[in-house]
């Protein structure tokens, strides 16, 4: 890390280590709407939820404009207030209904980047716990065609995953345990938007899991940046042409990062790096991050649908499209 920064900004990471993390919440528009369709006076609604809690919007959040109100879905989460008020949102009945996702701001920034749009054929392949996945599927349609497979390669991090899709409500997506090279060779040239959250030596987290730091060695290092390469090559092979390719970790290594960056364009001539970003906890509010998104040459297999059902990009200035049902609206 230190030969990251200069050593003003080597200091402001350090001293960022004692203050407490910043906390992230996704809300379920989907299962809030519902909610406010039945106009019972005894059920929570988007307005209350968003007001009692003191949720402020992400800079970068998506909305749509539902009866003539801007809804958010993204918002920093303020764990020291809601502890005055006694409440615990990982332990709250309205989490277990699915009606929010708890994520940290960084971990959101590179689906926002992926230009998903609602037609998409899309796979994360290193998806749980699943914040990403449930993300990355607010901003598809299963009207459109739009679907969504999250694949996770160790068992019970699959059952973990499994569980907060059905939580959340999903209803155009499978949840798979398999090895990526497998899912390569079944679905070569396929998916219009691949995600690789991947596996990594968790610097990042140090803030914020103590296990992260007690798991670290150099050793952790180099073994995670083989798994990476591997990953990614095996994404590279389901990325249809003109589809966009999103890497992401959550640790500081350069040999986690650029260096696969590197790796990838030069051994993939096809691919081009569109975007790329480090997010550091001394600049921005949220934990360590790493982003890059590539776009692969080629003529896109679902460019038609775009004018069928428009090229709905998550960002502040576009609206959230998710289901049937708020297409609807």
């Amino acid at each position: 890390m230190k030969n990251l920064l200069s050593d003003e900004e080597y200091r402001a990471l350090i001293d960022s280590y004692a203050h407490a993390p910043v906390k992230g919440i996704r809300l379920n528009l989907h299962k809030l709407m519902e909610l406010e369709e039945r106009g019972s006076s005894d059920v929570i609604t988007y307005r209350k939820l968003v007001t009692d809690w003191h949720l402020k919007p992400l800079p970068d959040s998506p909305f749509i404009s539902y009866h003539g109100e801007t809804m958010y879905t993204s918002f920093y989460l303020d764990d020291a207030f809601l502890q005055t008020i006694g409440i615990r949102p990982g332990k709250h009945p309205y989490h277990e209904a699915g009606l929010y996702y708890i994520q940290g701001p960084e971990a959101m920034q590179v689906v926002h980047h992926m230009q998903i749009r609602p037609f998409d054929r899309v796979v994360d392949l290193c998806a749980s716990p699943g914040g990403k996945s449930t993300q990355a599927l607010d901003l598809l349609s299963s009207a459109a065609g739009g679907f969504l497979i999250a694949n996770e390669y160790v068992a019970l991090r699959a059952r973990t995953l499994s569980s907060n899709m059905e939580r959340m409500g999903i209803p155009n997506a499978a949840v798979l345990n398999e090895d990526t090279a497998k899912l390569a060779d079944h679905f070569p040239g396929f998916f219009t938007r691949v995600l690789v959250d991947a596996p990594c030596s968790g610097e990042g987290m140090f803030r914020k899991d103590e296990h992260a730091i007690a798991e670290w060695s150099e050793a952790n290092v180099r073994l995670c940046a083989e798994r990476q390469r591997e990953i990614t090559a095996n994404a590279v092979r389901m990325l249809a042409p003109g589809g966009i390719l999103g890497y992401s970790t959550c640790t500081f290594e350069k040999e986690e990062n650029e260096d696969i960056r590197d790796l990838l364009l030069e051994e993939y001539p096809e691919l081009e790096l569109v975007y790329e970003k480090r997010v550091w906890p001394q600049r921005e509010p949220g934990e360590g991050q790493y982003m890059a998104v590539f776009q692969k040459k080629g003529e896109d297999p679902l460019a038609s649908l775009a004018s069928i059902y428009g090229e709905t990009l998550s960002g502040p200035d576009v609206p959230l499209r998710r289901s049937d049902y708020l297409e609807k609206q």
